[in-house]
């Protein structure tokens, strides 16, 4: 900061008085407010989530690595480092000191992934500024169905199917403290950018997407839909019965929309609850591949989901056969 030296009063006694200098008013507030942040550590987050079906390999992984790194080229970087992190199933943990190491390393093991965090630190010093200032930047990549087979081999059997399905939301994420938002917005704008580019799997079903709204009403619906499908049947027929006169013909059709009545429902809503489960249970495929691991688990993946396909059919076709049953009681007089 630039100094006047006064010496106009010669009542100061050779004291000299310094006042700073009106131009470096605005450049003296900055550098306070600077030193304010710098010493508090105040910062901002933004952040920035997609649920997009991503294909994350090694590839991907390096792809949103270096546009990070090219957004270190229009800054003024004074310093950075970077951590990788790799989360297996069975608690497994590795974390790397850098990209490289990561990208030499990550296709030795054979534990499916769970997820990958790749997070930088950087010193930014921006343009007239005189201390830099803090950015972190953390992408967190996850997968689907490591993360649905984690959680439904730990979660009790009455917390699993629509429960499994709400905690997989999103499958890559960005996360930035800033301390200037036009910074921040760089590194967000990329990550979308990036997001865009990345392969996708294409084997969503929205049939399946769309009832998993609804899929709690299934029994429910299932259970009243065959009770008044039953009581239709009983008031259509029994006037038969009653003109006819015969009784035991009478109380055999009385037992039989009785127990009909008791037992259909009930079955009716046991297949609407399995159908229930295999809706909930359906979760998209959004998955990484960095080692065999990976490749055992989406084949299991596969399977799985062709077999819970064909027990959603199985479901569909037993309820029509029991609406037929139904329908047709008065044959098993």
């Amino acid at each position: 900061m630039s100094i006047i030296i006064d010496e106009s009063n010669e009542k100061n006694n050779g004291v000299n008085s310094g006042l700073p200098a009106s131009r470096d008013i605005n450049t003296s507030i900055r550098i306070y407010q600077q030193i304010y942040q710098h010493i508090t550590g105040t910062t901002e987050t933004i952040r920035q989530r997609t649920s997009e079906n991503l294909l994350i390999n090694i590839d991907e992984i390096r792809s949103v690595h270096q546009k990070i790194n090219q957004l270190c080229d229009v800054h003024n970087i004074i310093s950075k480092n970077e951590t990788v992190t790799i989360l297996h199933s069975k608690d497994r943990k590795e974390q790397f000191t850098s990209f490289d190491k990561f990208a030499m390393s990550s296709s030795a093991g054979s534990s499916p992934t769970i997820s990958v965090i790749l997070k930088y630190n950087f010193a930014i010093l921006s343009t007239g500024a005189s201390l830099p200032n803090h950015y972190e930047v953390t992408v967190k990549l996850a997968s689907r169905i490591a993360m649905q087979k984690e959680m439904e081999e730990d979660a009790p059997p009455f917390i699993r199917g629509r429960f499994v399905a709400f905690m997989l939301t999103s499958s890559a994420e960005i996360v930035v403290e800033y301390a200037d938002y036009v910074v921040a917005r760089g590194f967000i704008e990329a990550f979308k950018e990036w997001v865009e580019g990345c392969q996708r799997v294409t084997n969503k079903i929205p049939l399946i997407q769309q009832a998993q709204r609804i899929s709690y009403l299934i029994p429910l619906i299932m259970r009243f839909s065959f009770s008044i499908l039953i009581l239709s049947y009983a008031l259509y027929n029994v006037g038969e019965y009653i003109d006819i006169g015969d009784k035991e013909r009478l109380v055999k059709f009385l037992m039989l929309f009785l127990g009909a009545f008791s037992i259909i429902p009930l079955l009716a809503e046991h297949l609407g609850e399995g159908l229930e489960r295999l809706i909930d249970g359906y979760t998209p495929a959004s998955y990484i591949v960095l080692n065999k691991g990976d490749e055992r688990l989406y084949d299991e993946y596969s399977k799985k989901r062709k077999k819970s396909i064909l027990r959603v059919v199985v479901n569909i076709v037993s309820t029509v056969v029991l609406g037929i049953v139904s329908a047709r009681l008065d044959k098993l007089l």
